[in-house]
């Protein structure tokens, strides 16, 4: 994660020489439509928006944390020999999830432009991104002498069989409006991503946990630096 943030802000740095410049940050709400894991949370985010001076185009690139989600889901503990009765039991399973987010794409502005910090600017975004998705269950008690829920502590994936994290590629789509206040403009933004490539594959994995979320930001954009 270093590495990645490191590469992402020299790469911004490289920009401010020849581009209009702005820094965004912004808190979240997030609404997660997975099926059968419908749950919100909040996160916080940076990003930086840059192109040429009065452009209605311009690029951006971000990164951003999501609290953890808490979805539960009921699961089968099963006995370890057939003389067990009952032959299995109904475990609860809650998951908690968090999410870290790399993000790229570009602006269109409808009215105003990246470097109008006056009026009201009203944009459409689309781009893509990276999500690190981190999945750690606890479980209900049942009889661990007698029952399994299949795998270990120390396996590859969680005791139900469920990945321990994930990575997927999603394509989001938006729409923002910003108003000057102060040195900079406050912004509302809405957008929706939907998975595209997803790591884990196998029945059970965290592909049924990999988000389809809604993100609501609210933030403040102010100038870099200009060309």
């Amino acid at each position: 994660m270093r590495k990645i943030s490191f590469c992402l802000f020299a790469i911004l740095y490289t920009t401010c020489s020849f581009s209009q410049t702005n820094l965004e940050a912004y808190g979240s709400f997030i609404r997660n439509f997975t099926d059968g894991y419908n749950n919100s949370t909040q996160g916080i985010g940076i990003r930086i928006e840059f192109g040429r001076e009065d452009a209605f185009l311009t690029k951006y690139f971000g990164l951003a944390y999501t609290f953890p989600m808490y979805p539960t889901d009921v699961i089968e503990a099963h006995a370890f020999d057939n003389w067990t009765t009952p032959s299995y039991v109904n475990v609860t399973a809650r998951y908690k999830q968090s999410m870290v987010r790399l993000e790229g794409g570009g602006k269109y502005y409808l009215s105003g432009d990246a470097s109008t910090f006056e009026g009201v600017n009203w944009y459409l975004n689309g781009g893509a991104e990276v999500i690190y998705i981190t999945n750690t269950p606890t479980y209900s008690y049942y009889d661990k002498e007698n029952y399994t829920l299949g795998y270990t502590d120390d396996s590859d994936v969680n005791p139900d069989g469920t990945e321990k994290f994930g990575l997927n590629l999603h394509l989001s789509v938006g729409t923002g409006v910003e108003k000057n206040l102060g040195p900079g403009n406050i912004f509302c933004q809405a957008g929706f991503a939907f998975p595209v490539v997803r790591t884990n594959q196998q029945a059970g994995g965290i592909e049924s946990f990999t988000p389809l979320p809604l993100n609501l930001n609210l933030g403040y954009k102010i100038p870099l630096g200009r060309r």
